[in-house]
């Protein structure tokens, strides 16, 4: 496929001719980024700060102080990282938090994708590309220029491998890439996954259990706002005796023992350690 003054979206090898660069203004890229049909990744409500924002302060950072990460961020030898954990384990808002964290500290463009099947617009790789996309159009010249000469086509009629081949035009020759993904330990994906250039990092880690203790402290002590200490304790330990190294377990407890707490004059807390659910299968 040429870029020149026509266009074969049925064509399966995908040709992007280099041509002069000119001008793009604002209402140009405003057309190039609604035709990408992106998710509202900039807003409130996004996956990505949807998950910084039920971030405890002090938590999830401590993956850039383990070697694994220096590993990665540091040399030429391993390009990608992956954290894996169970379901509820904190995934994506340690993802969240590091995504955050490398657009405060890097000049190098950080691109984010959130994957949830329950979404219709997060649940396939078109829709990462076209997210990425998005989010690279800024930086890059020869992709504003490529985009601005099919934007009058359907974005239906270009293929998955056609759209990639506009993200590696964004990406063409940079001094490196480095990928962060995260997902549960899925066997399929670890037999796949042997490179010996990627860095592996467990979130069974103990320090998942003391950011979890963090964040219950945290949401507890607005509920109390310093009045009945001990109350607080007690229920601390309640909850950090059965959290059992789950982020999403703890929220949710904390979500339901709180709205019945709020309802409540006395607490009777041998009542409430035999009702709380032992583990997310009882949710």
């Amino acid at each position: 496929m040429s870029l020149g003054n026509s266009v074969n979206v049925d064509s399966k090898d995908v040709e992007i001719i280099w041509q002069p660069k000119s001008p793009i203004n604002h209402d140009q890229l405003s057309k190039i980024e609604a035709w990408l049909e992106p998710t509202d990744h900039l807003n409130d409500f996004s996956e990505l700060n949807r998950h910084i924002a039920s971030r405890a302060p002090g938590t999830g950072i401590w993956v850039c102080d383990t070697p694994q990460y220096q590993q990665w961020h540091n040399t030429d030898d391993h390009g990608s990282i992956w954290v894996k954990g169970v379901a509820g384990a904190g995934k994506s808002v340690i993802s969240a938090c590091l995504v955050q964290h490398l657009k405060a500290t890097e000049k190098s463009p950080v691109l984010s994708f959130f994957f949830r099947q329950t979404i219709e617009s997060n649940r396939r790789s078109r829709n990462l590309v076209c997210d990425w996309l998005v989010q690279l159009l800024r930086y890059s010249d020869d992709l504003q220029v490529a985009l601005n000469a099919i934007v009058d086509i359907k974005l239906k009629d270009f293929s998955d491998g056609q759209l990639w081949d506009y993200l590696l035009l964004a990406t063409f020759r940079p001094q490196y890439v480095r990928m962060l993904m995260t997902s549960r330990p899925v066997q399929q994906l670890q037999l796949r996954l042997k490179d010996a250039s990627i860095v592996h990092i467990s979130l069974e880690d103990y320090r998942v259990g003391k950011d979890i203790t963090l964040f219950v402290s945290q949401r507890l002590g607005k509920l109390f706002d310093g009045r009945n200490p001990d109350s607080k304790l007690t229920l601390h330990s309640i909850i950090c005796d059965r959290f059992a190294g789950l982020f999403l377990y703890s929220r949710l407890l904390l979500d339901s023992l709180i709205s019945a707490l709020l309802s409540r004059q006395h607490l009777d807390f041998e009542e409430i350690a035999s009702t709380l659910p032992v583990g997310m299968q009882e949710m």
